[in-house]
């Protein structure tokens, strides 16, 4: 079980970290109610506001509840707990922070992998592959932060700013990945 003293260690931790390197995005006052817990709860997996005991959302696809939570609040925190999902996080919305906390294992269900991006990799030899990515991310100035463990055939994060200019396509973030990536045991 998380303690309130082990969460707001967590967070000062991190926020340490990234205060450094990014932009100020709300005010000191205001990052508790900008930020989203995600936590499991028996079947389903539960999103709540730092802080409190309600339940703002619940599904029993961690997918959808993260993905919910990164709609509604500029912070994410995903709690420790296994999250086996259906399909891939997309973020949904520019200049979000998701945080996967450590202890918190995200992975797809046993019998799939997470949707390949389209086109998928082309080749040498002009063929294009398709690949699997557990957290896949279109916008702008988003920061993904593992301290988890992501397991997925592919990429754990990828930002794809690929576009018809031949840009990147995306304006400013940040992947910072300490925990541990790994291919599922039964994939």
């Amino acid at each position: 079980m998380i303690t309130k003293h082990t969460l707001s260690a967590s967070l000062a931790l991190v926020l340490a970290l990234l205060a450094p390197a990014l932009p100020v995005q709300s005010a000191p006052d205001d990052w508790e109610k900008e930020t989203a817990l995600v936590s499991r709860q028996d079947t389903e997996t539960v999103v709540r506001r730092h802080g409190s005991d309600e339940i703002l959302y619940k599904n029993p696809d961690p997918q959808l509840a993260i993905e919910w939570g990164m709609a509604i609040a500029r912070n994410t925190i995903v709690l420790a707990g296994k999250y086996v999902m259906a399909d891939r996080i997309d973020v949904p919305r520019d200049g979000v922070t998701h945080i996967i906390d450590q202890g918190a294992e995200i992975s797809p269900k046993p019998e799939t992998t997470f949707t390949s991006p389209s086109p998928g990799f082309r080749s040498s030899n002009g063929m294009l592959y398709p690949f699997g990515t557990g957290i896949y991310n279109q916008k702008n100035n988003v920061r993904v932060l593992v301290f988890g463990t992501m397991k997925t055939k592919g990429f754990p994060v990828m930002f794809d700013g690929r576009n018809e200019k031949g840009d990147c396509g995306i304006q400013g973030g940040m992947i910072m990945a300490l925990g541990k990536t790994d291919e599922p045991s039964d994939m």
